[in-house]
């Protein structure tokens, strides 16, 4: 992968840092804790959806997006291999393919 600059994440990279005391620990969690992690924050995300708490969903979809920074640092990936795999991923999966995508999901 290439070697981007480790404040490639921006805003992003908070979250990452945020988690580095943890760095170790994370790198033993099974799949199934993000699977888990990820699940608990989509219940409360609806739940505040459900109760009009915009705010609080937001930070939900936040703690969503750092589930899975982590579960990516966890497979091995630095701040600058997220940063290209989310360029690459948007090149090739998404620019110009929008509406397809849209599509596949009702």
């Amino acid at each position: 992968m290439t070697v981007a600059n480790e404040s490639e994440l921006g805003a992003l990279q908070d979250l990452w840092d945020a988690w580095d005391p943890a760095h170790r620990e994370m790198l033993t969690k099974e799949p199934e804790h993000f699977y888990v992690a990820w699940q608990v924050q989509v219940d409360e995300l609806r739940q505040h959806l459900r109760d009009n708490d915009k705010r609080a969903a937001l930070n939900e979809m936040v703690d969503i997006i750092s589930i899975s920074l982590n579960f990516m640092r966890n497979m091995g990936c630095s701040p600058a291999d997220v940063a290209e795999l989310v360029r690459t991923r948007a090149d090739e999966r998404m620019r110009n393919q929008t509406a397809e995508i849209l599509r596949k999901y009702p």
